[in-house]
């Protein structure tokens, strides 16, 4: 077990949610490597390679946790990264109970009251920090305000979380798949998403 007190986390999300096929792909990736939440990279690239980012896992100080809502009323939240993230967090941390401080970074965008709500739910640990990237087109911002904005550069954690997210929803056998699946009581998210539905109305 390794012994540094920092994890750097990225999250992201399949993005094949739909009222049709509900099923939407959470994944984390963690590292105690901070070279891999450095923000462009030069490691990172536009194509999709699933054997690299599969790749990537191997190395020892690299894992990651993902989880799958099967239930229609995730299919159309904003929220779904900050809501599950820390589910995923507390399960990895079983297995690393020394670690002390998180670096998160979500991959999309992510109203202040979201953001406030999952360094909220993570509570008890020296520090906890929280940064998203935006994907080019429209980005929500203070008061629900919306704008065409470009793609923001990314980081190693988010750009595989991406990948291996889109790998899972297409039944890639990624290394520890089994164990790596985090199964989330549905009545715990259903409270938790209640929270969350509640702060549209402080925005």
């Amino acid at each position: 077990m390794h012994q540094e007190t920092k994890i750097y986390i990225g999250a992201d999300d399949s993005n094949h949610g739909n009222k049709i096929r509900p099923t939407e792909v959470i994944l984390a990736t963690f590292s105690f490597e901070s070279a891999d939440s450095y923000v462009g990279n030069r490691n990172v690239n536009k194509k999709r390679n699933h054997r690299a980012s599969i790749n990537w896992l191997e190395y020892p100080l690299r894992d990651y946790r993902f989880t799958i809502l099967n239930d229609a009323r995730f299919a159309s939240t904003c929220y779904n990264l900050p809501l599950v993230v820390p589910f995923l967090i507390r399960d990895y941390l079983t297995s690393n109970p020394h670690i002390k401080n998180l670096e998160i970074q979500l991959d999309g965008g992510l109203l202040p009251v979201y953001k406030e709500m999952l360094i909220k739910d993570l509570q008890g640990f020296e520090s906890v920090s929280v940064s998203n990237f935006v994907k080019a087109g429209i980005r929500v911002g203070k008061n629900r305000t919306r704008k065409l904005c470009k793609r923001q550069r990314r980081s190693l954690l988010i750009h595989h979380a991406d990948i291996l997210a889109n790998a899972v929803t297409h039944n890639f056998n990624l290394p520890r798949n089994a164990e790596n699946q985090v199964y989330i009581p549905l009545e715990q998210l259903l409270e938790k998403e209640r929270e969350y539905a509640s702060l549209i109305q402080r925005v």
